[in-house]
């Protein structure tokens, strides 16, 4: 719907019934949205997780949860990557990977994020404290041992 200075109080009660929603569904998703400000930008109102903007309140009021989930984690994992790597202003994600891991594991999933400069970072995603945590993935030790825990006994190979 497109909102003219007519109908902003239309505008101000959609988004304050979607800031809520959107509130509502991500607690589910073990996620802390920042305060969405609808008051101040209606259904333009960013929505950001731990200071990095997700998107706005029009794409992301009018989606699902599997849609919503996404596009936090794609966000953040790339927010990840570049941090691992101190990257430069302007450097950004160009695929994220998704890995099939042996259950169970100590994170929810592994992926794998590659820069736009083909570097790959992998970057894991867990739940800490009821939150979803997203970090650089470290191996733990003898990378052989590390690769039979991620993928079972057959993923015993050499490594250099």
């Amino acid at each position: 719907m497109t909102y003219s200075r007519r109908n902003i109080a239309a505008e101000q009660q959609e988004a304050s019934l979607k800031a809520k929603q959107l509130i509502t569904l991500c607690e589910q998703l073990h996620i802390t949205l920042d305060p969405i400000d609808w008051q101040e930008y209606g259904m333009r109102a960013p929505i950001k997780v731990n200071g990095i903007e997700i998107s706005d309140l029009t794409d992301l009021g009018q989606r699902d949860s599997d849609y919503i989930l996404r596009r936090i984690q794609l966000k953040l994992f790339e927010r990840v990557a570049l941090s691992s790597i101190k990257a430069k202003p302007g450097q950004s994600a160009s695929m994220w990977s998704p890995v099939d891991v042996q259950q169970p594991q100590a994170f929810l999933s592994l992926w794998v994020i590659t820069l736009d400069t083909g570097e790959r970072i992998p970057v894991i995603e867990s739940l800490k404290n009821g939150q979803r945590v997203y970090e650089p993935y470290q191996h733990q030790g003898n990378k052989q041992e590390d690769l039979a825990k991620l993928f079972g006994p057959s993923a015993k190979v050499n490594i250099k």
